[in-house]
């Protein structure tokens, strides 16, 4: 695994036992997200966040990317963990709230690549790996959201084959219902737990809430220079997804 890892959307119940395994790698981790995460196992020297509002401060991103790659140098790998449907589930949502919804799920990501890309086609090293979701192939739900991500999978196709014979290689991983370290789905699981058993049966033929645990040994694979021949994949990991 190489050293330096941006994690956009650090306090993701996605990716927080990731984080902690780099740290106890002796990683370096540069995480970035609205809130300083209070998930870390005990303080790291290794760990450098940066408080910064996706949404409000996109025209910013480049700055940050700047300031980022100044103060740390190389880095060789950006996981993005970062998204939602920030409560716009309308049918027919204001164009402002598909933007805002894109933008967060995917555009930013954009612009942070577009900065990376090309130190790590310098470098002759770089991973990228996305957090996409099942709501991409669900006929159900929202339409605003599940667009967003969709648009990741195609991403990740077209720019793999476009990066990996400069060893750069992009990746996702498209998730269901996880529940860990205070996310929205760990407060529905201690809020419902009498009606938890015929939630899980009719959503998730695994009978379980996934957790963060249950990726990290791809989302290490995925972004090690061990992964010498995966790019441009999606990687359904999603407990059985009913729907």
């Amino acid at each position: 695994m190489k050293n330096k890892i941006l994690i956009i959307g650090s306090n993701s119940g996605l990716i927080q036992e990731s984080i902690n395994r780099f740290l106890n790698n002796n990683q370096i981790v540069i995480g970035v997200s609205k809130n300083k995460a209070n998930f870390l196992k005990k303080k790291n020297k290794n760990y450098h966040h940066y408080k910064f509002n996706l949404i409000k401060n996109y025209k910013k991103i480049e700055s940050l990317c700047k300031k980022i790659s100044k103060t740390h140098g190389k880095i060789d790998v950006i996981i993005f963990a970062q998204g939602g449907s920030l409560g716009k589930n309308k049918i027919l949502e204001k164009i402002d709230n598909w933007e805002k919804v894109w933008r967060l799920n995917f555009g930013v990501s954009i612009q942070i690549n577009n900065f990376f890309l090309k130190k790590f086609v310098k470098n002759n090293f770089g991973r990228v790996l996305f957090f996409s979701s099942v709501a991409t192939d669900s006929k159900i739900g929202s339409a605003v959201y599940s667009t967003a991500k969709s648009a990741i999978n195609d991403y990740v196709k077209k720019m793999g084959n476009n990066y990996s014979n400069k060893n750069v290689y992009l990746n996702s991983i498209s998730t269901s219902i996880v529940s860990d370290f205070g996310n929205n789905w760990s407060k529905f699981e201690k809020k419902n737990k009498i009606n938890l058993k015929s939630f899980l049966k009719k959503n998730l033929s695994t009978m379980r809430f996934g957790r963060s645990s249950d990726f990290v040994k791809i989302v290490e694979f995925l972004c090690s220079d061990e992964n010498k021949f995966t790019t441009g994949s999606n990687f359904i990991m999603d407990g059985g997804y009913i729907k």
